[in-house]
């Protein structure tokens, strides 16, 4: 019988690309998921997942969103598949809101692209909302979403091919 130096019980998000990055380094990997790879019965799963560099919790998670955008564009590279759509991302509130404040100082500390709109700039540049002539916004470019369900397939393929 085959012994396995590390179990992976869920193929999520978070368990398949553990398994990929675990597999494709030579590590003896094996996967359990309870239901069939890429369902949508987990809390990573759905029709997408927001993406920002402009973390409004805290500007210290910054360099490790830099990096896990290296390894999104390094999964595209390997699965020829489009999994990143970086489409811009719009943090709106009043001013001193926690959400604004967090991603303008993660975003000032890091020197990351942004632009600090007001009200009335808000409604012209992005048509669908309307909001208070008092409110500001960030928009953040390199911003987007992910398409779990094709990650986790994406992850779990690779991890397969590397011995998993």
């Amino acid at each position: 019988m085959r012994s396995f130096h590390t179990i992976i019980v869920g193929l999520g998000a978070m368990g398949s690309a553990a398994a990929f990055h675990l597999a494709r380094r030579g590590a003896e990997v094996l996967g359990i998921e309870q239901f069939p790879i890429g369902h949508d019965l987990g809390s990573s799963h759905g029709r997408s997942r927001m993406i920002r560099l402009a973390y409004s919790e805290h500007p210290d998670y910054v360099p490790l969103l830099h990096r896990a955008y290296q390894l999104w564009e390094e999964l595209e590279r390997l699965s020829g598949r489009k999994l990143l759509h970086q489409t811009g991302g719009l943090y709106l509130g009043l001013p001193g809101s926690d959400l604004v404040d967090g991603a303008l100082r993660s975003a000032r500390t890091h020197g990351l692209a942004h632009e600090l709109l007001q009200g009335a700039e808000i409604a012209r540049r992005f048509p669908p909302f309307c909001p208070p002539s008092q409110a500001v916004a960030l928009f953040e470019p390199a911003a987007g979403f992910l398409l779990p369900e094709q990650v986790i397939r994406c992850h779990v393929a690779l991890a397969r091919a590397s011995g998993a």
